[in-house]
C-alpha cells in the first residue's frame, strides 16, 4: 500500500540512525513508486539495495537514475530529464536529496488522486 511519508520526519530518522532508515526509505519509495507506476517486473527495494552493497556502490548509479525517470513518468513529463538530475545528485553524494525529491513526487500525486 502506498501511503504519504513526512519527507521532514524521514530526514531526521535517516540521521538519527546513522542511515539504516534511509535504507528502509529506499526499499520504501522503490516499491512505492514501481506500484504507482504499475512496475510488476521492475527491480524492487530490497533488491536495489542489495544489489547497491553486494556492487560497493555502483548500482546505485544505475538505481538513481530510473528513479529520476520513474518521478518523471509519475508527473507524467514527458520532456523531463531526471534521470540526468538524480544521477548528478547521487554522484555528488547526496542521494538523500533523491530520496526527499522522490518522495515529494509520490505525495503530491497521492494528494492529486
Amino acid at each position: 500500500m502506498v501511503k504519504k511519508r513526512s519527507i521532514v520526519i524521514s530526514v531526521i530518522l535517516s540521521f538519527l540512525t546513522c542511515g539504516l532508515y534511509g535504507l528502509y526509505w529506499i526499499i520504501k519509495v522503490t516499491n512505492e513508486m514501481n506500484t504507482l507506476l504499475y512496475k510488476k517486473d521492475a527491480t524492487g527495494g530490497l533488491m536495489s539495495v542489495i544489489f547497491t552493497l553486494v556492487t560497493f556502490g555502483l548500482y546505485g548509479f544505475l538505481w538513481a537514475y530510473r528513479l529520476g525517470e520513474n518521478v518523471d513518468n509519475l508527473k507524467r513529463d514527458t520532456r523531463g530529464n531526471s534521470g540526468i538530475l538524480y544521477l548528478l545528485v547521487y554522484i555528488l553524494g547526496f542521494g538523500l536529496v533523491d530520496l526527499v525529491l522522490a518522495q515529494d513526487a509520490i505525495n503530491t500525486y497521492l494528494d492529486a488522486h
